[in-house]
């Protein structure tokens, strides 16, 4: 009987150690039961009155209330708003709304929000998907660069990172962000693309206005700077310049760059064999689909789907000439 009593106080001992430990659990994985969605934590915050009066006015706050999906926002604060009211020469959010129209706020509203739970420390210098869309429903791009601290698209810092919600996380930045086209992409990205942006401001034909045309649609697969360093190697030309004037001058290279660029918006699922026209008339690239997408037997396909607003953006490892 002594025995048996003994085990008593040990076992209430261990049920108060596992019940410390549960308690502990709980609150290293976030402790979600006392977070608030992400749309009570904009309603709650006194920084956000602005974005939650477009919210509202595009029907999003049930969308990021939604406590079954998982959200990354990039929240715009008041002084944000402001400036881009100020900027576009209105008073309220209601006035932006009515000049834009509903559908288009509520798509600029989008562009600020990635599908996936992103804190600051994941991050990364490099393109991220939103959940704004194209004409088409394909989902746009913006940048990120996380160097000195986190900015998106090159004009917007995040000021207070991590404000965490039950159903994602929130990053107040300071502008607002407006969807962008593929030329505005490509050269946000100087870490990979200040060899084609300069290129591309250097050919003949206004290039950089061709491409950013709203109303044509494009797919440009994108010599990375890697691919024009070995094309520089390969003409024996110390620079930009002196590739110019080895190729023939800057109507040869307008040339060898519409080369890499196709009519429409092609996404790399939508990519199959063959030959594919470009816009330097007359000439075409070869695509082959495999276990990687080649071009013309030279240059592999090497990031996909950098989407834009008037088309899509492939990064390639050689440049291709005609």
């Amino acid at each position: 009987m002594k025995k048996f009593l003994l085990k008593w106080p040990i076992l209430l001992i261990t049920a108060a150690l596992l019940a410390v430990s549960c308690s502990d659990d709980d609150d290293d994985n976030g402790n979600n039961d006392t977070q608030k969605t992400i749309a009570a934590t904009v309603e709650g915050d006194a920084r956000f009155t602005l974005l939650l009066d477009a919210l509202t006015r595009t029907n999003l706050v049930d969308d990021l209330a939604d406590a079954g999906a998982e959200f990354t926002v990039f929240a715009p604060n008041d002084a944000a708003f402001t400036a881009l009211l100020g900027d576009m020469g209105y008073n309220s959010v209601a006035e932006l709304e009515t000049a834009l129209t509903t559908p288009v706020l509520r798509n600029i509203l989008l562009y600020h929000v990635l599908g996936a739970k992103v804190t600051s420390d994941m991050v990364a210098t490099g393109y991220a998907t939103t959940e704004a869309t194209n004409a088409d429903g394909d989902k746009l791009s913006l940048f990120t660069r996380s160097s000195g601290g986190v900015s998106v698209n090159g004009i917007s810092n995040v000021e207070d990172p991590d404000i965490m919600a039950s159903n994602g996380v929130i990053h107040e930045v300071t502008a607002v962000l407006m969807p962008l086209n593929i030329v505005q992409l490509v050269a946000l990205n100087t870490e990979t693309y200040s060899s084609l942006t300069a290129a591309l401001g250097a050919a003949d034909g206004n290039l950089v206005a061709v491409l950013s045309s709203e109303t044509d649609i494009y797919t440009v697969f994108a010599p990375d700077d890697d691919a024009f360093a070995d094309l520089l190697t390969t003409t024996g030309s110390a620079d930009l310049n002196e590739l110019i004037t080895n190729l023939g001058g800057t109507d040869v290279l307008a040339n060898v760059l519409l080369y890499h660029v196709v009519s429409g918006n092609i996404r790399a699922e939508d990519l199959s064999n063959g030959p594919v026209p470009t816009a330097f008339p007359g000439n075409s690239i070869d695509v082959v689909v495999g276990s990687e997408v080649t071009l013309n037997g030279t240059s592999t396909v090497k990031e996909t789907n950098i989407q834009g607003t008037n088309g899509v953006v492939h990064r390639i490892s050689a440049v291709l000439q005609p």
